[in-house]
């Protein structure tokens, strides 16, 4: 199974690959990632933004899994 992140942010990837190995069926995963874009401001101004920046990235991700980079 691989786990998509749409971001270079090594604080993030580093993050998720924590939580990741928490949980036993997910403890076998490859965590991938990849720069995107949000689609919105860099820095948001409201929840609404903030999420819809989350989830354009997440969408964005998966559409490009087949060309991220694996995490060292």
């Amino acid at each position: 199974m691989n786990i998509t992140i749409g971001t270079e942010n090594p604080v993030k990837i580093q993050a998720l690959k924590e939580i990741v190995q928490e949980y036993d069926q997910l403890s076998s995963a490859q965590v991938l990632f990849s720069k995107v874009d949000s689609g919105i401001n860099e820095q948001p101004l409201t929840l609404h933004h903030t999420m819809l920046g989350a989830q354009n990235r997440a969408k964005a991700a998966e559409l490009i899994q087949n060309k991220v980079v694996y995490f060292q």
